[in-house]
């Protein structure tokens, strides 16, 4: 086994601090070993205790937030016409049920690292503690979806009674343990804030050392047919084992259909994703989503399987204090506000507020429903502008910072190559022309001045490459700093900043400042030199 970091080590001592004190030590109620509930330890592991000396191990799931009503918008599901009715492309919302100080501009959810195991199972199911040995660190499958939303229950209820402060809690109210949502789930699934936007759009999360490495699925080379034990295959970019493969795994809601772009009304049986060790790798996707129905085919029994199980997540509920509710409340009433300048706010709560007057000055029931609902559909459309705008805000300030790093990247390669054209390709050449008379100089000469033509195409290219991207940047300055205002930019940076660390992006941190200051200084001084922008970037 690798060896644990100091952070896990630290983690595991508490763990085991919480289990003394929710568990008094007995001959039948001993500590599991560590590798019993969390094989492969990673730095940001949560632990939760668990009755029997067990513990269950979780990930962190950010996503970019500035506020209370702060959603996120992410298509989901797959690009498979011949299953578009499955699974189809579309839009959904995501957000994070705790805010963490320590991490400004994101909410996240936790979510379970591996597959809830038949020893973790037992632990809150049966009399007797179970031996936490190798064969019960399988996924317990073989549950039904109900029997699954009581172990939840159980669990909580634990936590809640022995080890309540190890929850995590919102404002005051700690949270719950809970089956995903799908959008939960795919959105972990797929890596969240870890992976870039093309990778999560990807079939599968990225897998470097090739799928046999993550996933168990069907075949000789992998799960072979049966269950494997958690923790042996490598994680997702979130640190989750097992999400795809091994065992499928049971979601909170029913089963809808895909109706080009969005879920079909009706609701059906439960939802299974990810795919199980009987699927051959050609079908399991993070996207791939499987109806099962509630109760067996020809049985008064609920659906049990043995390629079926489980992994929960921490969850909140939404109103957890009075505070919390005032807050709703001011965002709410404040979302239409947020129009792209303070004038065009004015006009709309001004425009907001004379249908509201005329609804309860109208007599007619009619009229004043008709007014209302005009009034309501005002609001839903602006929320919805607003939204879309910050996402272009976010996206916009993104490439302005790609950009000025790679401005920057290409104009140091320029004066390399310009500094090894003239600073020592050329004298060479001068030299050896010196001795041109010599017969055997004479090839060395020509090499020469081809590799200096070769240098000097290099050097032309990389001329119009960073022309083209000084334009580039500052047409993008110009036109953003010009369409938004310092209010709605300075909302968007947190979040935007959020989802570059969570990329592993930290580089394009300064250069997301940079193109902020860049903005303001033209739109409040048009008389800046554009090249003063440019100097920034590339002295």
């Amino acid at each position: 086994m690798a060896e644990r970091r100091p952070s896990s080590l630290r983690g595991l001592l508490i763990v085991a601090f919480l289990l003394a004190a929710a568990n008094p030590a007995s001959a039948d109620d001993a500590s599991w070993p560590a590798e019993a509930y969390n094989p492969a330890p990673a730095e940001g592991d949560v632990m939760l205790p668990m009755p029997c000396g067990g513990a269950m191990a979780f990930r962190r799931v950010a996503l970019p937030s500035t506020g209370v009503l702060d959603d996120v918008r992410v298509q989901f599901g797959d690009a498979q016409p011949e299953l578009g009715f499955f699974s189809d492309r579309r839009y959904d919302v995501i957000a994070g049920a705790f805010g963490d100080p320590a991490a400004p501009g994101t909410r996240y959810f936790l979510i379970g690292k591996y597959e809830v195991t038949r020893a973790q199972w037992a632990a809150l199911s049966g009399d007797a503690c179970p031996d936490p040995g190798l064969r019960q660190r399988v996924p317990q499958t073989e549950v039904s979806w109900f029997d699954v939303i009581g172990f939840a229950n159980r669990y909580s209820q634990w936590l809640l009674a022995h080890a309540r402060d190890a929850l995590p809690a919102e404002s005051g109210t700690p949270g719950f343990l809970r089956l995903p949502t799908e959008d939960e789930w795919e959105y972990a699934a797929r890596g969240g804030m870890a992976v870039s936007s093309e990778d999560f759009l990807a079939a599968r999360f990225p897998m470097p050392e090739g799928a046999a490495d993550y996933i168990w699925y069907q075949g000789t080379g992998s799960a072979e047919g049966r269950l494997r034990p958690i923790g042996l295959l490598k994680p997702n970019p979130l640190g989750l084992h097992d999400i795809l493969g091994n065992a499928a795994e049971m979601m909170l809601e029913s089963f809808r259909l895909n109706r080009r772009g969005r879920l079909h009304g009706q609701a059906g049986g439960f939802i299974a994703r990810g795919g199980d060790y009987n699927t051959p790798l050609s079908q399991i996707r993070s996207g791939m989503r499987v109806e099962m129905p509630y109760y067996a085919a020809g049985a008064a029994t609920a659906t049990e399987s043995r390629q079926l199980g489980f992994r929960l997540v921490v969850a909140a509920p939404v109103v957890t204090s009075p505070e919390k509710l005032t807050e709703i409340e001011k965002a709410w009433e404040a979302m239409p506000s947020s129009g792209e300048t303070p004038s065009t706010a004015r006009r709309e709560d001004a425009a907001l507020g004379t249908i509201d007057r005329l609804a309860d000055q109208a007599g007619d029931e009619t009229v004043r429903a008709q007014l209302r609902d005009a009034g309501r559909s005002i609001r839903e459309a602006l929320v919805d502008r607003n939204d879309a705008r910050d996402r272009t805000i976010r996206l916009l300030i993104n490439v302005g910072a790609l950009l000025g790093n790679k401005l920057r990247v290409d104009h140091q390669r320029l004066l390399a190559v310009q500094r090894a054209i003239e600073g020592v390709a050329r004298p060479a050449l001068r030299q050896l022309q010196a001795r041109r008379q010599d017969p055997q100089i004479r090839k060395a000469i020509a090499d020469a001045t081809a590799r200096i033509g070769e240098m000097e195409d290099q050097r032309d290219g990389l001329e119009d490459t960073v022309k083209t991207s000084r334009e580039t940047y500052v047409d993008t300055v110009l036109s953003t700093g010009s369409d938004y205002s310092d209010e709605v930019i300075a909302a968007q940076l947190p979040a935007l900043k959020a989802e570059l660390h969570a990329r592993g992006s930290d580089t394009l941190l300064p250069y997301v400042d940079l193109f902020v200051r860049h903005m303001r200084r033209m739109r409040d001084n048009s008389a800046v030199d554009p090249q003063s922008l440019i100097d920034d970037l590339t002295r």
